[in-house]
């Protein structure tokens, strides 16, 4: 008999346990603490948002140089490296001929021998002007409408760790389809860099929109109701926590422009967890 009346007794403590706990973590949810919150400030500040594209540098100008018609070579006068100018002779063949550069450039390859003969279209010298150098990004269809050739253009090159300045020289008018993928191209001038190299990946960064000296808050305190409409926390006059509706503009992915609902200098609150979150229908107030 007393054993049943100590088990009905502890059966009754742990209810009762339980019971206390539950309250207070139903209290803690519902009832919105002060130190619940993180405050921020809305301040004035620049927006801009950008397309960002990958590529690699080219040479703009490069020459295979190659035999036009069959002849036999007499003489080469260029060699790996060396640098050449516009109509400097490259090679001459036994029937009078003179192949010339018909670029500006450095040479890369020798693909010939003399005395060899040649039929008409091999190749012969390569040459490349490396102090003529751009990137070639691909473009989606749906963003080729805003890039046009004079756009100013920041390009990071990736192994440098520096930015560069950049202008688009051509923007393609065809696309170009692969496994059913439209994309345009769009070749960039760059400025001169003794360290750039063909190959280098860049990433170009082209202005898309920009909201100067904007009224703005961090995206974390943006909240968004049940229909996706976006409000904020404050704290009114008696200290309650009640929520008003903001119009938003461009955000950069941290930063976001406010168009209506608060003004430079106001304070809102940032929930610091999900648990003091209350629901806005019970706490917004028409201003």
């Amino acid at each position: 008999m007393k054993r049943k009346k100590s088990n009905k007794n502890k059966t009754m403590i742990i209810g009762i346990v339980c019971v206390l706990i539950a309250a207070l973590m139903i209290g803690g949810t519902l009832r919105p603490q002060a130190e619940s919150y993180n405050e921020e400030t809305v301040r004035k500040q620049d927006i801009e948002t950008y397309y960002r594209f990958n590529g690699n540098i080219e040479a703009k100008n490069r020459q295979m140089v190659i035999a036009e018609s069959m002849m036999q070579i007499k003489t080469i006068h260029v060699e790996e490296g060396d640098i050449v100018e516009k109509d400097d002779i490259l090679v001459e063949s036994t029937q009078g001929q003179q192949i010339k550069a018909k670029i500006d450039g450095q040479v890369g390859e020798v693909l010939i021998e003399e005395s060899a003969t040649l039929m008409a279209g091999a190749n012969m010298v390569t040459l490349t002007d490396y102090s003529d150098l751009q990137v070639v990004i691909k473009v989606d269809e749906y963003d080729i409408a805003s890039l046009s050739p004079g756009q100013e253009v920041t390009v990071l090159v990736n192994a440098l760790g520096e930015e560069i300045t950049g202008e688009i020289a051509k923007v393609s008018k065809e696309a170009t389809s692969v496994n059913d993928i439209a994309y345009f191209t769009a070749s960039i001038d760059l400025e001169d860099h003794s360290e750039l190299l063909m190959g280098m990946s860049t990433e170009v960064s082209i202005l898309s929109q920009s909201a100067p000296n904007a009224t703005t808050l961090s995206m974390k305190a943006l909240q968004f109701d049940h229909q996706n409409q976006p409000f904020v926390y404050y704290r009114d006059n008696s200290d309650k926590v009640v929520t008003k509706a903001v119009k938003v503009g461009i955000n950069d992915g941290n930063t976001v422009e406010i168009l209506e609902g608060v003004k430079i200098g106001e304070v809102v609150l940032i929930p610091r967890d999900n648990r003091t979150i209350t629901s806005p229908s019970s706490m917004m107030r028409n201003q």
